[in-house]
């Protein structure tokens, strides 16, 4: 296996039903990733999303949201917990909330899910993303 760099993962050149992650004991391919940060990149683009602050409980969700944010040159925000506390201390830090239900509750909230429908990514422009 070779090591080349994460945006890669996003580009057409790999074996879709390469495995890339298990989710809650399902297993996820390159194909399904890629759908996935196509769909939420379309959704926090329709929002204009500048700066996201990802909250998942699930690491793969956690990585289709900072891609998607990434791709859109969006600034990504973690945070070190998902407390009400912090979050509300944050606030000024992020526009929008990439979360898996971990955080609910604002309308500023993206949730993040399987979607069917976007399949294909838009060409990604390297000096804007973060």
């Amino acid at each position: 296996m070779t090591a080349g760099p994460l945006a890669s993962l996003l580009l057409g050149g790999d074996a879709a039903d390469r495995l890339v992650a298990s989710s809650k004991g399902h297993v996820i391919r390159l194909q399904r990733f890629r759908a996935d940060v196509a769909a939420a990149a379309a959704r926090l683009a329709a929002i204009g999303c500048s700066r996201g602050l990802v909250a998942c409980d699930d690491a793969y969700w956690a990585t289709v949201g900072w891609f998607a944010l990434a791709h859109n040159g969006a600034e990504t925000v973690f945070p070190s917990n998902t407390l009400p506390a912090t979050l509300a201390a944050m606030s000024g830090a992020f526009d929008h909330v990439v979360t898996d239900g971990a955080v609910t509750g604002s309308e500023r909230t993206l949730m993040l899910a399987h979607e069917d429908g976007v399949s294909r990514l838009p060409p990604m422009d390297a000096e804007k993303a973060c």
